[in-house]
């Protein structure tokens, strides 16, 4: 975590809708609200980073229930800082999701947090002005360029990493500009690409809670770069998108543009984001052709999507796959087609 924290970090936490939760001692039953970060005055208060708790042993299984057990994570490790330092809980804004705590400190309290074992770094509040500095960006490859290019004009990112821009994107009140990378083929690859970017070009990412399809980071900087805010969304490829695994429908109106051409799924022939029985027909149709036709070309894109056994053709074996997916899917199955096909079922 950096030692400065800027403007843009709190703009950040307004516009995203961060919610906070009541530190409370053990023997007190009834807590007032912890105050908003707005209610902040700037004399005494402070910045305060945390030690992560370790949420490895919440297991990505719990579905609906992980949300809650992270934010009860958080909210039993902020509470324990609050505890260490001696601070005020009625004085502190605490992130549900993020090791991070606004807080009114006496001296006392702040020399504690300055040697206490728990935070790895503290820096005075300060109220921001979230004036914009800038118009929003009306060049998708000036905006992608800016953000993915170090000094000498060069990618800081894998030659096989795919990136776009949707800028302006509006969803109610809230216009951000996105970053979108796409065509990872694990989550476990979304944190290198991420560590790319913040350590060769100039403008910092800051993590969600953990990554999954479809996952935001949030740009820290000095330079707010734009009226809006700006993002970065990456997409993997053969995973539903979202914490909680929505439809492609569903997770682009959450955040406010269509995500299905940034996701692809092997055996998805017609490219609409869904696995089934006109896939299988799709691809027995270009089998035919491509059997009867010497000059017929499918892309590159197409030939990904269809060739569902790896083995370079496209044939009915493709299709038989698909269809044994689909019937596996429709009688409950959770499995992504990768991983079904990987394994004996």
């Amino acid at each position: 975590m950096k030692e400065k924290v800027t403007s843009v970090v709190l703009a950040f936490l307004l516009a995203s809708g961060f919610t906070s939760f009541t530190c409370s001692a053990e023997s007190a039953e009834i807590q007032e609200p912890p105050p908003a970060l707005s209610e902040f005055e700037t004399a005494n208060v402070y910045w305060i980073f945390y030690k992560a708790p370790d949420t490895s042993k919440i297991e990505e299984t719990a579905g609906e229930l992980r949300l809650n057990y992270l934010k009860e994570a958080y909210k039993e490790a902020a509470e324990q800082v609050l505890t260490d330092i001696g601070a005020d809980p009625s004085k502190a804004w605490c992130s549900s999701y993020t090791a991070t705590i606004v807080c009114e400190l006496d001296d006392e309290q702040l020399s504690k947090a300055r040697t206490s074992a728990l935070i790895t770094s503290i820096s005075t509040y300060t109220q921001p002005d979230l004036t914009p500095e800038t118009p929003a960006f009306s060049n998708s490859e000036e905006f992608i360029d800016l953000l993915t290019k170090d000094e000498n004009g060069n990618s800081v990112l894998p030659t096989d990493i795919k990136v776009d821009a949707v800028l302006d994107c509006s969803k109610g009140y809230r216009h951000t500009d996105y970053l979108v990378i796409y065509g990872l083929n694990s989550v476990k690859e979304i944190k290198n690409v991420i560590d790319c970017l913040n350590k060769q070009t100039k403008y910092h990412w800051e993590n969600p809670i953990e990554d999954y399809n479809g996952c935001e980071y949030y740009l820290t900087s000095e330079n707010t770069l734009s009226k809006n805010s700006i993002k970065i969304a990456i997409f993997v490829d053969n995973s539903l998108p979202g914490f909680l695994k929505m439809s492609p429908s569903a997770y682009s109106d959450e955040v406010g543009f269509d995500v299905t051409p940034y996701i692809s799924f092997l055996g998805d022939a017609n490219g609409d984001a869904r696995i089934d029985a006109t896939d299988a027909s799709k691809i027995l149709s270009v089998y035919s052709t491509l059997s009867t036709t010497s000059d017929y070309k499918i892309t590159d894109e197409e030939e990904k999507a269809m060739d569902v056994n790896l083995d370079g053709n496209i044939d009915a074996s493709d299709a038989s796959q698909v269809l044994s997916y689909y019937s596996y899917v429709s009688t409950g199955g959770s499995k992504n087609i990768k991983e079904f096909l990987s394994e004996d079922i």
